[in-house]
């Protein structure tokens, strides 16, 4: 057998400790995006309840695309303007925004998607407006999903 005969083992375990270390280190880098994104959320969802709007859809690209029940709304400033005829009144954006648990999946190293459900309560009408959400993010700068 040689002079050493556990080489061969000892490579295989070192190369199956190398890809363990690698899949923690994607989970970090994942789970340190997620929170970033988590981060993101909370400042649109209280930007929101202290009456921002511009706040609100900061983290929007000017390009960004939103889909709603009549049809789909293109770039940041056409978002803005249906936002304030639909919820402001004055300075005032209408309702209690809160949002549902979000779910978080990679989809490559710059590109994390949301899906997530949301809520606009306390609004004059009585009647609270309830909806599910999908954002696409895409992080400008270096890659968060997967170790660099």
């Amino acid at each position: 057998p040689g002079p050493h005969p556990h080489l061969p083992r000892m490579k295989k375990l070192l190369l199956i400790a190398g890809l363990l270390l690698s899949a923690v280190s994607s989970v970090q880098a994942q789970d340190n995006a997620q929170a970033l994104v988590q981060k993101e959320l909370d400042e649109m969802l209280v930007a929101w309840n202290r009456d921002d709007l511009d706040a609100h859809i900061a983290a929007y690209a000017d390009s960004a695309t939103w889909t709603t029940a009549t049809g789909l709304l293109h770039g940041k400033a056409a978002i803005k303007q249906t936002l304030i005829r639909s919820f402001q009144r004055g300075t005032e954006l209408l309702g209690e925004l809160s949002f549902g648990k979000s779910v978080f999946r990679c989809l490559s190293d710059d590109v994390m998607v949301t899906n997530g459900s949301f809520t606009v309560g306390k609004l004059p009408s009585g009647k609270d407006i309830n909806g599910q959400s999908t954002l696409i993010w895409k992080r400008i700068g270096p890659p968060s999903c997967l170790p660099a």
